[in-house]
């Protein structure tokens, strides 16, 4: 073996030949059933809780100022909806979390712990269970499965299930 191949096998300014593997995302631990319940009731009483603010001073407000009664329903229902609506995907896109999970301490992430988009929790896992419980019938079949799921080994609903999704502790 001459000189210049034992300088080849040490040189300083070679890239290192350590193999370096990526760091593996943890999901963290599961969130309980009854944290889940909390949170979702949590979530259910915020909606209530400023669709009766709201609601209130609006329909009373275009009650006052105009005589359609459809006007009113709309300020007074359909204004707090969509308030709550962006409040809630605001939170989902920045933390992870709805009202009710923020207070619960528990969060939304994909199933191998990475960040769970907001295009992927509205469209897979919000929208089509709101669509499909529109449906007379089937809708509350549907969303009375997709909760029983939630007894599952896995602690996943039905929703959870579709958008690859899971809640653990935040």
């Amino acid at each position: 073996m001459d000189d210049t191949d034992n300088r080849a096998k040490h040189n300083p300014f070679a890239p290192p030949a350590t193999p370096v593997e990526d760091a593996a995302v943890e999901a963290g631990d599961p969130a309980g059933r009854g944290a889940r319940l909390i949170a979702t009731l949590l979530d259910a009483l915020a909606l209530g809780a400023l669709t009766l603010a709201v609601g209130l001073f609006g329909s009373v407000t275009a009650l006052r100022f105009a005589a359609a009664s459809a006007m009113a329903y709309v300020v007074g229902f359909g204004v707090p909806f969509l308030l709550f609506i962006v409040l809630q995907a605001w939170l989902l896109k920045r933390r992870g979390q709805t009202l009710g999970k923020a207070a619960m301490q528990i969060r939304i992430v994909r199933t191998d712990g990475s960040r769970a988009s907001l295009t992927r929790l509205l469209a897979l896992r919000t929208i089509p269970m709101w669509l499909v419980m529109l449906v007379p019938v089937v809708g509350p079949l549907a969303a009375l499965l997709d909760n029983l799921m939630i007894f599952r080994p896995s602690g996943r609903c039905l929703h959870d299930d579709v958008a690859d999704t899971m809640v653990v502790c935040a």
